[in-house]
């Protein structure tokens, strides 16, 4: 999270040398800076990083990662961000390659790993207590700091896709759907014959109607309370 904020310096700089210094201050003051984070942090608890799993009970990681992301949202005020909203995790232990690498028959018996979307909801809830003691100290300076909720919204979408429109909540469109994320879906990758249907476009990042549907509803209300705010 250290290198986001060197990179939004770097930005900062560009764009002073087109515009100046006040005009930038005022452009960074206005704007509305969404962070998501966690998810990750996470799924790489239960599986990639196991000296974290020996050196943290999952409720110690959760502040952990609570205190990273306080460090990092001041680290943005100081730049002179002034409106800010988090979103915190999904339900991790929905994510299809969640429920790929756990599920005793990934194929055919799909659901939801219950610890992981429990460690998501706890890390969201203590998220929550840390902002609001953040939006205290900001309002004396006229800045805005908000949770967006989008850890339910996401869950009831993939636990009844078909009262949202789609088919498919459990696998990706991007190849098998099952393991693959990023870089292993390509142009030229092979996919689902219609992604429209589907929640996950691969085994964790939702697809672009699962956003518009769903989840960018539950932070566009956020923006337009900053905005009126």
């Amino acid at each position: 999270m250290e290198e986001q904020l060197e990179y939004f310096k770097e930005y900062k700089s560009k764009i002073e040398l087109s515009i100046g210094r006040e005009k930038l201050d005022d452009h960074i003051e206005k704007s509305i800076f969404i962070i998501n984070c966690g998810a990750n942090d996470i799924f790489a608890y239960f599986n990639t990083n196991p000296i974290r799993k020996k050196e943290f009970t999952i409720e110690a990681y959760q502040q952990f990662m609570v205190q990273k992301a306080v460090e990092f949202l001041q680290g943005l005020w100081n730049l002179g961000a002034r409106r800010i909203a988090v979103t915190g995790t999904p339900p991790v232990g929905c994510l299809p390659i969640v429920i790929t690498v756990h599920s005793n028959h990934s194929n055919l018996q799909r659901g939801c790993i219950e610890r992981y979307s429990v460690a998501s909801l706890g890390f969201n809830m203590k998220l929550q207590d840390e902002l609001k003691s953040m939006q205290k100290k900001f309002t004396a300076y006229k800045g805005q700091i908000v949770y967006a909720h989008i850890y339910e919204t996401l869950l009831e979408l993939i636990q009844s896709p078909n009262k949202f429109g789609f088919k498919e909540s459990t696998i990706g469109c991007c190849r098998t759907g099952l393991i693959e994320a990023g870089p292993l879906c390509t142009p030229v990758t092979k996919v689902c014959p219609d992604v429209s249907e589907y929640v996950f476009w691969d085994s964790v990042h939702p697809t672009s109607r699962a956003h518009t549907t769903t989840l960018f509803n539950e932070i566009r209300n956020v923006i337009d309370v900053m905005i009126k705010g």
